[in-house]
């Protein structure tokens, strides 16, 4: 695909309608236009029929996001929400970008077509036992909220050849929230409320899983949960002291990993709470698996 079939198939009138029909069927809620998407709905031809036109003169521009704050078990988080438009625009963008996007690293397992958690603890479960038995587990703290807007620009020119889609994504990546007290800037981090967020946090990582998919163990990451099977206590170990010392990215600093050994009481899946993190023996088929050793 080139540089100008992008934008141009992101502007089609069958790919915007199509992404209609997946920003439809999802939340309703207006943005900072005020505009629901049952409002939209309403005069749903001749606002596609914009929105083609916009894209294709250079002439359509990211809005703001509203605030809006969101409870996930007891912790508030603010997500951000795109207007109706930039939500149609940015399905538009994954409908044609995706491929483009997607790294090829075969350790991730989350927001990617006919993958799931149920894959990533059954392939945990295949390298434990495969005599994988030593784990390295880790998340990344806050994870959407952190990511460097420049890294991942960087990250964005390398995979799309259309320099005004490159500023597409940028402004939306960079778009301000508006707040009772006017636009308030985001320096960092991705708005959780936009569907294009988790393919770039996804391209975000993709650095993280070709560094240490293979080095030492086999990775299984399911979004910022990551856990690395190791055949050694030592090889564990040496994982860990690279990550300390190679830093994954120097934009990660809440990047961290426990210091003891400890085996967990069920077998290890990127998804069991006793494999926390640190270096750890999982435990397999026979009656007595081996203790760490401390």
């Amino acid at each position: 695909m080139t540089r100008y079939d992008m934008l141009a198939r992101i502007a089609s009138q069958r790919v915007l309608w199509a992404s209609w029909s997946r920003v439809a069927a999802g939340s309703a809620i207006a943005g900072t236009d005020g505009i629901t998407a049952a409002e939209f709905a309403r005069s749903l031809g001749p606002r596609l029929a914009k929105l083609s036109r916009l894209l294709t003169a250079g002439r359509y521009q990211p809005q703001p996001l509203r605030p809006m704050v969101a409870l996930r078990g007891t912790k508030a988080r603010v997500r951000a929400v795109p207007t109706v438009c930039d939500r149609i625009v940015q399905r538009a963008f994954l409908t044609v970008c995706a491929p483009a996007l997607s790294d090829r690293v075969e350790a991730s397992y989350a927001y990617r077509p006919g993958r799931s958690w149920l894959d990533a603890v059954a392939r945990a479960q295949q390298h434990r036992d495969a005599g994988l038995r030593w784990l390295l587990r880790t998340d990344i703290d806050d994870f959407f909220a952190t990511i460097d807007h420049a890294e991942l620009a960087r990250s964005i020119a390398t995979r799309i050849a259309d320099p005004s889609v490159v500023d597409l994504v940028n402004g939306w990546v960079a778009a301000p929230l508006l707040t009772a007290g006017g636009l308030t800037a985001r320096p960092r981090g991705l708005p959780e409320g936009a569907p294009v967020s988790p393919l770039l946090a996804e391209l975000y990582l993709a650095e993280v899983d070709a560094k240490i998919h293979h080095r030492y163990g086999q990775l299984v990451r399911y979004a910022d949960d990551i856990a690395v099977f190791c055949s050694t206590m030592h090889d564990a170990r040496c994982t860990r002291r690279w990550r300390r010392s190679a830093g994954w990215s120097p934009h990660w600093p809440n990047v961290g990993c426990g210091s003891t050994p400890r085996k967990p009481t069920s077998p290890a899946s990127p998804t069991d709470s006793t494999c926390s993190a640190g270096t750890s023996r999982t435990s397999g088929p026979g009656p007595s698996p081996l203790r760490p050793q401390h």
